[in-house]
């Protein structure tokens, strides 16, 4: 079964564009989706069930449960379902081909152990984190030593690793913090080398001072999107 979990919180117009966008994605028709939102927010409840009913279930949690521990809940789920999984929060968007660029990731890497996560960003912006100059190369993808958490995936023998030392308190200061640096013990995440994933959070967001820091660090004005070009194959390069 292919499975994507989505975690939503408070920012309805963030959880419209992500909705949108996935709905897009070539082959969403093809997966079990399901959606964890934080209580209280009737909107996004309502975005939340009226996308593709058909293949979605719905939670809204009895008591918030913060980022940490949402995130948490919906690999728990996606990894009950499948042995491969993504998931996505509300301020990352896939572009159309994400989907495919995941599953091929899932049947090129599934046997080796050095890749721990497939991610689906990369940054064409700041020349200081991961930056990749943009190009042309949209079927190719390459690897780093890093853990990416704005879209991606791994498998269920990974995840069985970041459970045992899941940080729910944010005692690292966030769970992808605790997973990039104590958990992934040196191993590599995949990544595109034109992204497949645009961050939008700009506003409302724990490590997001303001716009511009977000403009200036996190978001690609250059992307799958933008280049209207899409990729149903991939391959590596160095």
């Amino acid at each position: 079964m292919k499975t994507i979990t989505i975690s939503l919180y408070n920012r309805p117009k963030y959880t419209d564009q992500l909705l949108s966008h996935l709905k897009m994605c070539f082959g969403i028709e093809n997966y079990n989706i399901t959606i964890c939102c934080e209580p209280g927010f009737p909107d996004i409840e309502t975005m939340a069930k009226k996308f593709l009913p058909d293949q979605t279930e719905v939670i809204v949690n009895n008591t918030r449960l913060g980022c940490n521990t949402n995130i948490f809940q919906c690999l728990a789920i996606g990894f009950k379902k499948s042995d491969y999984h993504i998931h996505f929060e509300d301020d990352t968007i896939p572009g159309k081909d994400a989907l495919l660029y995941f599953e091929w990731a899932n049947e090129q890497y599934k046997n080796n152990l050095d890749i721990f996560t497939i991610s689906g960003y990369v940054n064409s912006n700041n020349k200081t984190e991961h930056y990749v100059e943009p190009n042309n190369n949209i079927d190719a993808v390459s690897s780093r030593t890093w853990f990416t958490p704005w879209g991606w995936a791994t498998w269920k023998d990974r995840f069985l690793e970041m459970k045992s030392e899941w940080d729910f308190c944010g005692q690292n200061g966030s769970w992808d913090t605790t997973i990039n640096h104590v958990v992934r013990k040196g191993r590599k995440e995949i990544f595109p080398m034109i992204s497949r994933i645009q961050n939008i959070g700009a506003e409302m967001g724990t490590h997001v001072p303001n716009a511009e820091w977000h403009k200036a660090n996190h978001f690609n004005e250059y992307w799958i999107d933008s280049c209207n070009i899409y990729s149903k194959i991939f391959k590596e390069i160095n």
